[in-house]
Parts: structure tokens; sequence; C-alpha cells
């Protein structure tokens, strides 16, 4: 009795440990590193786990499709989800299968396999659902009904990629009573075609790894559970045979999924196939997995190997790396013929002392406009205003123009019409520029400010065509080109970038350089100085419409610092290029836009300014020492009106005390400082600046403040609930009290 109930429970407990969704996911935890390594970046993704600084988990869990966060979007982002799904079947279908030969005794054994191989994907989804949920109710506001529509909609597109592949299947793949009436009927075996992307294993290694996953039970059903046939009375070739066969079906949906990825990035410039970026990206993982399946079925243990040995070869090919090598060109500049030198002696040739007295000339000509300008019916000299903002993405440039020109209405436009000068990095000038545009038309509504359609505009979503370029050019095939101005341009990211940002802004921004030399020269605009930074030696490359060379020269034997862009590249009409191509130079934040490369014979590109000036105050340092002579002579002071999207002192909290904390301790804290060692430099070069000049220099913040430990992500996308927390921000008592300041300090009460 005891020993038929020790047997019974052992027989039950080994249903339970044998049954196969658990032994395929101990097969996952064994082998299948690359899988589960794709899927802990979607957990990552969707659980902001990874990049939450940067608002990756944005576009999982509120999807954007045509600027519509609506149902469509979640369904193609469903719809994409489920396609990783089908390949993560496939891909341990076609590399495992052979462990579990009893599949080829089942009718629809892809289908049965699928249905086993739950447990991960479904897990997923759940967390999704969850994650999803509380993003849309807690940070888009979005009503708790619609909510729930939109997970629907998700599931309703996981559900049509699967129904889509379960037909596809069931209409290929054979079982084994097909293959062995078939051999009955035609006494002889049935001849397979080899796949041209799959290459089935021996019989001799399928007999030889199978006896290690041993399985009692299986999912038959969503109702049922059966257990598994023994495979001992079915011909050996049989077996192979259908299970190789079932390869070739698979490896044609690859091929159909990686033919799709190719298309969507043909077209992706059209509306209708301008995915949201978070199905782009699955769809990148998606084919990496089918590709890596394709090679694994080639050469099996191999594979790694070989593609760390290609790697090896392309990086040390010349002709190899140059193929592969994104060339991101500024738009508009000549690019055609010989390439230019770049080295001190050409720095230190491209800018005269005559060039340096001429630009001073013509810059003190145009501070003569401004002054004339704003000094109409005035007995006093003026201050001169300048207007420096910091990097961070859409953050920045929400809260640069949201709080100037609430600043501004509050002065009667007394502010920007005395702001002579604008600088700054990234997300800042980007916004100053629009604003500085809507000015300029005369457009704005101050009476109705607050419902302005600027504040909308500027935080459109830039990230999803980005992210869709990145995917299906920049990662993958890059075989689209543009023609700009005569030039052949990569449609990459980075013009995705420019073409977003115009769409966005109107067109307001598709302009160029000479476009803006006559007004900013006699100061019907403010003049704006853009600073990217140079890669190979971490110079400053100055650009704007002006002619900046007293801002690039040097004493006989200093290091020079920065490089005038117009007189580097005099011959090639650095006039003529477009406005975007500098916003775009000077917010090249690293790997979420490709470096452009400049037409010289050594690899020199340019990146975000931020990574020297972040803010723009040293700049506008340089400009006020240059000219300190017409300064203390006609102003009454300098204000340095300082837009920043974070609190200067805001005391960070240590890291928790975990090893890896410790490991990166090094490198991180240096790297997460740089901001605020550029303002211990900043403080130190102001406190110079003031003792050295006659008259006295104004520092005004405008710093975001953020309630109750709010947090506003630094990206190309921006939620409802962190725009609404950036246009707040002119609500705070920082902010107001910082206002009343520039009032008295600009029109004296």
């Amino acid at each position: 009795m005891n020993a038929q109930a020790t047997i019974s429970w052992r027989n039950r407990l080994d249903k339970i440990l044998y049954f196969f969704p658990f032994q395929l996911l101990f097969l996952q935890l064994k082998r299948n590193y690359l899988l589960l390594s794709f899927w802990l970046l979607l957990f990552a993704f969707v659980l902001d786990g990874i990049g939450s600084k940067y608002g990756i988990s944005h576009l999982f869990l509120y999807p954007e499709y045509r600027g519509c966060n609506d149902s469509i979007a979640y369904s193609l982002l469903g719809f994409s989800i489920g396609g990783f799904i089908v390949s993560y079947n496939l891909y341990t279908y076609i590399m495992h299968s052979h462990r579990f030969p009893f599949l080829a005794t089942l009718d629809k054994p892809l289908y049965k396999f699928s249905i086993n191989n739950f447990i991960i994907p479904l897990t997923f989804i759940l967390v999704y659902y969850w994650s999803s949920y509380q993003f849309q109710v807690d940070n888009e506001l979005v009503p708790q009904k619609e909510a729930f529509l939109n997970l629907l909609s998700f599931t309703l597109g996981v559900f049509l990629m699967a129904g889509f592949s379960s037909v596809y299947f069931r209409l290929t793949n054979k079982n084994i009573r097909t293959f062995t009436e078939k051999v009955r009927e035609e006494g002889k075996e049935e001849s397979l075609a080899s796949s041209a992307l799959q290459k089935p294993s021996s019989w001799e290694d399928l007999e030889k790894r199978t006896e290690d996953w041993r399985v009692d039970t299986y999912i038959f059903s969503f109702r049922r559970v059966l257990l598994a046939r023994s495979i001992k009375h079915y011909p050996r070739e049989v077996l192979e045979k259908v299970l190789a066969q079932h390869h070739v079906n698979a490896s044609l949906f690859e091929l159909m999924i990686i033919i799709s990825f190719i298309l969507v990035g043909l077209f992706r410039e059209h509306l209708v196939f301008e995915i949201p970026a978070a199905s782009s990206a699955v769809l990148f993982f998606t084919v990496l997995v089918m590709l890596f399946s394709a090679i694994y079925s080639w050469v099996k243990g191999w594979t790694f190997p070989l593609i760390i040995t290609i790697i090896l070869i392309i990086n040390f090919s010349p002709v190899l790396t140059s193929f592969f090598n994104l060339e991101t060109r500024v738009y508009g500049l000549d690019y055609s013929g010989e390439k230019d030198d770049y080295n001190s002696l050409v720095l230190k040739n491209s800018v005269t002392l005559d060039d340096y007295d001429r630009s001073l000339k013509v810059q003190i000509k145009s501070l003569e406009n401004w002054k004339s300008k704003v000094s109409k019916g005035m007995n006093e000299k003026p201050k001169l205003v300048i207007l420096s903002v910091s990097g961070g993405g859409l953050r920045s440039a929400l809260w640069t123009m949201k709080s100037v020109l609430t600043a501004d209405s509050a002065m009667n436009g007394e502010l920007l019409n005395n702001t002579h000068l604008i600088t700054g990095s990234s997300g800042g000038m980007i916004g100053a520029s629009y604003m500085r545009e809507l000015v300029r038309e005369n457009v704005l509504d101050y009476s109705e400010l607050s419902a302005e359609p600027c504040f909308d505009d500027i935080s459109r979503d830039i990230l999803n065509p980005m992210i869709l370029a990145m995917t299906t050019h920049d990662l993958a095939l890059r075989y689209r080109k543009v023609e700009v101005d005569g030039e052949s341009h990569l449609m990459d990211r980075a013009y995705s970038f420019e073409r977003k940002l115009n769409i966005n802004t109107s067109n307001r921004l598709n302009k160029k350089l000479s476009d803006f030399v006559e007004p900013e020269f006699e100061s019907r605009i403010p003049t704006m100085i853009f600073s990217p930074t140079i890669n190979l030696d971490g110079r400053r490359l100055i650009v704007g419409a002006q002619d900046f060379s007293f801002l690039c020269l040097t004493e006989e034997g200093e290091l020079q610092e920065n490089v005038c862009y117009t007189k580097l590249f005099k011959d090639r009409n650095p006039f003529n290029t477009e406005f975007t191509s500098v916003l775009r130079m000077n917010a090249t934040f690293p790997y979420v836009l490709p470096a452009s490369k400049l037409p010289t014979s050594e690899i020199v590109k340019v990146a975000d300014a931020g990574l020297r000036d972040n803010f723009g105050l040293r700049l506008s340092f340089n400009y006020i020492n240059e000219l300190k002579e017409w300064i203390e002579k006609n102003t009454s002071g300098v204000v340095l009106l300082e837009v920043r999207d974070t609190r200067k002192n805001e005391q960070k909290k240590p890291p928790p005390k975990k090893l890896l904390n410790e490991l990166t301790a090094p490198l991180g804290g240096v790297y997460s400082n740089v901001i605020r060692t550029q303002d211990y430099d900043n403080e130190l070069q102001l406190d110079l600046l003031r003792k050295s000049l006659s008259v006295p220099v104004y520092r005004v913040p405008f710093e975001l403040e953020l309630a109750n430990e709010k947090k506003v992500t630094l990206s190309w996308h921006l939620t409802k609930l962190e725009k609404e927390a950036v246009l707040s921000g002119v609500e705070k008592e920082s902010f107001l009290n910082s206002l009343k300041e520039l009032k008295v300090l600009i029109n004296g009460n």
C-alpha cells in the first residue's frame, strides 16, 4: 500500500517536473542565452529598468502612431510583439525541436510546441498590461476605460499575428502520418529541398542530444493535457524528415518577416509606415533573432565565434569599415572636391588678424544697431541682455519657450527686445530658435499665452521617426538616400530628426544660415551662436550667421579652443547650411543622433555642445570679454539670463552600497558630475569676469522646479504629465522671484 502510494506520488511529481512547458523553460535558461537577453531587454523597457532618464519605456507603454496615441498604435505594437513571440517560438523550435522528437508524432506540431512554450511570453504580456495601464492613467492622464480599450487593441494585435502565423504553418507543415502514407504510396522516401536559410541536423546528432530532455506530459489544447507518445516504433528517417520539413517552412516565414522589415524601412517617410518606435525596435529584435537562427542552423556551436570573427574582419579592413561607416553630413555644406586638411596650422591660419578686426567691427556695428533700438526715449544707458539656455531635449526646449515668453509677456515685450545674444546647447537652442521666429513673425498673443499652440508644437514627439530610422536603416541596410541642395545624403535618423522638427514647427525653422545674416546684424532678432563639440580634439565649432572670427583667435603660442565654421569652410558655401542641421549638430547626444562628419581629409565629427558647455555660459563670457570696451562704454551692465531645465544646487543622493555600484563608481562618478563640474567652472569664470569689467554683471536664473519629486525625462519624447510639469514651472516661487528681479534690472520697476 505504502509502496504503491510512493510510486503514485512519484509519478505525479514526474508528470509535473517533466511537463513540456517546464522542460522548455529549463531549456531556455540552460541554452537560449541570446533569446533570454532580448526578453530581458523587453522586460527592462516596460519596467523602466533601462534608459529611464531618457524615457525609453514611454515608447512602449504609450506608443504613438501618426501623432496619435490610440488603439491603432497599440494594435501595431501588439502585432510586432506577436511577431517577436512567433520568432521566439520558431528560433526555439528550429534549434531544439530535435531534443523532443515526440513532436513529429503530433498533429500541428509547431502549434503544439508554441502553446507549450508560453511561460515567458505570457509573463511579459501580463507585466506589460500592468505597466502600461498604470502609465496611461498616472502619467498620460488617460481615462481608465480608454486605457483598457488600448490594452484590448494591443491584445488583438498579438492574436492577429499569432493567427496569421498559425494559418501559414497549418497549411504548410506535415505530420508523421502524412509522410508515412506518402512513403507507402510511392514506395520511396520523399525528398525535401533544403532551405536556403536552414540546414537540418543529422539523425545521429538528433539522437545524441535528446536523451536529457524527457517529456511525460504536454498541453494538447487550452483545455487538455496529454501524455507524450512513444517514438520507438517510428523510423528514424521519417522523424528526421518531418522536423526538417518544418524547419524549411519556418525559414520561409522568417524570410517574409525580414522582407517586411525592409519594406517598412523603404517607405518609412510615408506616414502610413511611420510605425511606433517601440514596434520598430521589436521588429529589429525579431529580425536579429531570425538571422541568428539561420546562422546557427548551419554552423551550430561555431555561431558566436563566427560572428566575432566577422566583426574583427570588418573592424580591421579599411574597405569594409568605410562601407559600414554611417557618414552623416551637414545639409547645405558643399562636400564636393578634395577634402580640406584639419590640423593646428590650418586652424591657426583660418582666422587672421584682419579677420579678427573686421569681424569685431561688424559685431560692434550690430551692437550699435541694438543700442539704437532699445534706447529710444531713454536717457540712461541700457542693459545688455544675453540669454543662455541649457540642453535637455524637449524638456529644455519647452521650458525655454515657456519661461522666456512668460517673462517677455509680463515685461510687455521688453525682455526679448533687449536681448542681443542667445547661446546654449541642444534642446534649449531649438526652443529659443522657434521662439525667435514666432516673435519675428509677431504671431503670438500674449493675452492668451497659456493657450498658445506653440508649446504643443515644440514638445511634439521627435523620437519615434528617429528610432524607426535607426532600426530599419542605420543599424541594418543603409540603402536609402535623399538629395538636399544637389548633395546626396543618407536617409538616416539625422534626416528624420530634421524632417520631423520642420513638421512640428510648421517649417519655420526650414531656413539657411544666410537667411539670418541681415536680421541679426540689424538687431531685428537676437544673434545666435552655436558651439557643437569637435570629437577629434574637444574644440568648439563656432557656428552662426555672423562672422565670429573674433572669438576664434588666440595669442601667439596659445592653444586654440574655438574654430570658426564659416572661416574653416569658407570655400564650401557655409552660409548655405541648413539651419536645422546647425540645430542638429548642436544637439547630437551620443548614440541618439549620429555625429556629423565634416568635409575634411581626417575623420572629424561634431557632437552635442553640452559635452563642453551645456549652458552656453562659457561662450557668453568669451563674447563679453572680447567686446569689453564697447560694453563698458555703452551699457549700464550685462544681464545674464540663464535658463536651466534642472536645479543648479540640487543635492544628489548617494547610490546604495552595492557591489556593482562600487565597481562602476570610478567612471560613473565622473560621468554623472559632468554638468556639476561645468557649473563650478562657470562660477569661477563669472567671478573673474565681474572683477575685470567696470560695469556690473547680473545673473538671473530661470530654473525648472518640479513639485513632489516629479521627474521629466531627458528625451525627444514627453508624456502629457511631463509637459504639464514643465509648463507649471512658471508658477513656482523660484521663477516668480527671478522674474521680479529681471523686471527691476531691465525696466527699473
